[in-house]
C-alpha cells in the first residue's frame, strides 16, 4: 500500500509505502486492508519504504483506499466521475 508515483509497462513506483509479508503476520488480505483503510481515514499511515518498485507481474489489481468497503456492503459507491 502506497501512494503511487509513476508506472510503465514493466509496473508501479509506490512512495511512503507499507510493503506487508501475508508470511510474516497472521491477518488475511482483507484484514490487512481494512486496517490501512481505518488507519488512512485516522489521518495516520504505515510506512516501511520510502520509494519501492512493484512488478506488473505480480499485481492483481489496484484499488484506491477510499475506494475500501469496511462495513457497509449495501451502500452505493460516490459519484466522483469515474466510470469503470
Amino acid at each position: 500500500i502506497g501512494r503511487l508515483a509513476g508506472c510503465d509497462e514493466r509496473g508501479f513506483w509506490l512512495l511512503d509505502a507499507d510493503v506487508h509479508d501475508r508470511s510474516d503476520g497472521h491477518s488475511s488480505k482483507e484484514q490487512y486492508v481494512n486496517e490501512a483503510h481505518e488507519l488512512a481515514k485516522s489521518g495516520s499511515v504505515r510506512v516501511n519504504r520510502r520509494r519501492v518498485f512493484v512488478e506488473r507481474r505480480a499485481v492483481m489489481s489496484v484499488s484506491l483506499l477510499d475506494d475500501i468497503v469496511v462495513e457497509d456492503c449495501d451502500a452505493e459507491p460516490e459519484n466522483d466521475g469515474w466510470n469503470p
